[in-house]
């Protein structure tokens, strides 16, 4: 697990579950519900992230990870997104550029090794902001 965190004191409460209708996203998604969490669920596909959003009565937003003006002006409005959409080695490096520029603290499941290390530079990088 992988987290970069955001300055404190920014006022943000709401977070975001990238990947929420995947098969971990949705098993994220129903502890955080048990736990009392109401996480903005976000993902490139319409369809699936429309049906998740009606079922559990959660905002969604369709969002590609290409798009990173609109990644980045969503993410300015979160205190942090859950990255539950792999494979990290082409999702995590642009969620964890755009988090870096909005300000958003990152949090992912990580098991991919090359992309570990790239986080963990990422990590370094927003310490030192």
């Amino acid at each position: 697990m992988i987290v970069v965190t955001a300055p404190t004191g920014t006022g943000r409460s709401n977070w975001m579950l990238y990947g929420a209708y995947g098969s971990t996203g949705r098993l994220i998604l129903d502890e955080a519900l048990r736990r009392g969490h109401r996480p903005v669920l976000a993902g490139r596909n319409a369809a699936p992230l429309s049906a998740v959003g009606q079922a559990t009565g959660l905002s969604t937003l369709q969002l590609s990870l290409d798009d990173s003006t609109a990644l980045r002006a969503a993410l300015t409005r979160l205190s942090c997104v859950v990255l539950a959409a792999g494979p990290y080695q082409l999702t995590g490096q642009p969620m964890r550029a755009a988090c870096l520029d909005a300000g958003c603290s990152y949090l992912d499941i990580n098991g991919e090794i090359d992309d570990c290390g790239a986080a963990l530079a990422s990590d370094e990088l927003a310490r030192t902001e």
